[in-house]
């Protein structure tokens, strides 16, 4: 792709430092691009970040959004991802296989109200196993979320969707030692509130409006297939996968995804 796009003689680029008005939808005032180029690259980028690079998952799921119409400004995102990538060539998944890593966990993040367009939320996660990712993604909500919680709480639900599809995939398979004794998997929040009402299906006054098929966690807590913990916002890996981040914070959540 690097050298498809005329970008060996480019300068490698160590972070995913995209402007956020490239991941915006275009606008008058914006050129548009080619749009069988634009769905080309990301069509391209999308095959590469789902097979190994949870790192560039956030913004190329969110440079996806307009190939339908894509602008100059969307062009010069996905360039800036090839030359990222063309700076972490080195970058992958590896297992390490040490004792404390022996059990999937599940990163469950969301932001809240990020995009601008209609104000709903993007949530993401990732599953890891022996000190690697299992499976990652960042999607866009269906539906407004009116609180920090609420869009943290939707978040979970569909987190914990995909972690109850890879807990049934390992017991078939006959690798129940990776969910511990307990069989439950560890899910992590960097939400209080949103754990809480996880946990207490009592506190109908916040959640009321939510839609009764998020409230699937709860089941899955009663039930004792999935167990919550808070995790502190600085070592939530799911954090890259929601919303653009400075270096350090960017950095911190990759080392741990696809560190060289």
């Amino acid at each position: 792709m690097i050298t498809e796009y005329g970008l060996i003689d480019t300068r490698k680029a160590k972070t995913l430092s995209v402007n956020l008005e490239t991941l915006e939808p275009i606008s008058e005032k914006d050129k548009p691009a080619n749009i069988d180029h634009y769905r080309r690259v990301i069509g391209k980028l999308l095959f590469l970040m789902r097979g190994s690079r949870p790192d560039i998952c956030f913004t190329v799921s969110r440079l996806s959004r307009y190939v339908a119409k894509p602008a100059e400004k969307h062009w010069r995102g996905a360039m800036q991802v090839l030359r990222y990538t063309k700076g972490t060539r080195d970058f992958g998944i590896s297992f390490s296989g040490l004792e404390e890593r022996q059990k999937v966990e599940g990163y469950v993040d969301s932001d809240y109200a990020g995009d601008r367009t209609d104000r709903k939320s993007t949530y993401g996660s990732v599953l890891m196993l022996l000190g690697g990712p299992l499976a990652w993604y960042s999607r866009k909500q269906r539906s407004v979320s009116t609180s920090t919680t609420e869009a943290e709480y939707v978040a979970l639900c569909y987190g914990s969707k995909e972690a109850m599809w890879f807990r049934e995939l390992l017991k078939e398979l006959g690798f129940i030692q990776f969910l511990g004794d307990s069989r439950e998997v560890q899910m992590y929040s960097d939400n209080q509130g949103c754990i809480a009402l996880a946990e207490n299906p009592e506190d109908h006054a916040r959640s009321k409006h939510i839609d009764v098929q998020y409230h699937y966690t709860r089941q899955l807590v009663e039930y004792r297939k999935i167990k919550l913990d808070y995790c502190p916002t600085r070592d939530m890996l799911a954090d890259a996968l929601t919303k653009p981040l400075g270096f350090q914070a960017f950095n911190r959540c990759i080392q741990r995804l696809v560190g060289p």
